[in-house]
């Protein structure tokens, strides 16, 4: 598997919407909890540009293509291809209900996470925010 840390291409993001609708720059920690909410949520009770609903649609619309910019970017910068779909194979691994792709040319992609991944991926965000701020773990 692989992990990356995606905030500074959310703050970009988030930086572009803020330019276009004329608002200040939010701070990286302020788009670090962005990410923990709905960016409909993040426009209104973190970073407080707006109340109004319809606003905060555009604009969450908005850091929602700013962040796929991006990422398409960055995925040019860095060489980063996908698979097309020729010769692409759906395989299942042993007994368990993890999908993967295969591109043919020796190379295998995981399409989706067993059960158990995405609940220790939860609770290990979730356990990072909280110590982060200074709560307990959740249980």
């Amino acid at each position: 598997g692989c992990l990356v840390d995606l905030t500074g291409l959310h703050w970009q993001a988030w930086k572009k919407a803020a330019e276009a609708f004329e608002f200040d720059r939010p701070s990286l920690n302020d788009v670090k909890l962005a990410s923990l909410v709905r960016a409909e949520t993040a426009v209104q009770r973190i970073f407080y540009w707006t109340e109004d609903i319809f606003l905060a649609r555009e604009i969450a619309q908005a850091q929602r293509d700013a962040l796929k910019e991006c990422f398409d970017q960055w995925m040019e910068e860095e060489k980063i291809t996908l698979p097309d779909n020729n010769g692409t194979s759906l395989v299942t691994g042993g007994g368990g209900d993890e999908q993967e792709t295969s591109s043919g040319d020796g190379n295998t992609l995981r399409v989706e996470p067993t059960e158990a991944e995405v609940f220790a991926m939860q609770a290990e965000a979730w356990g990072k925010a909280a110590s982060m701020y200074g709560f307990g773990l959740p249980t």
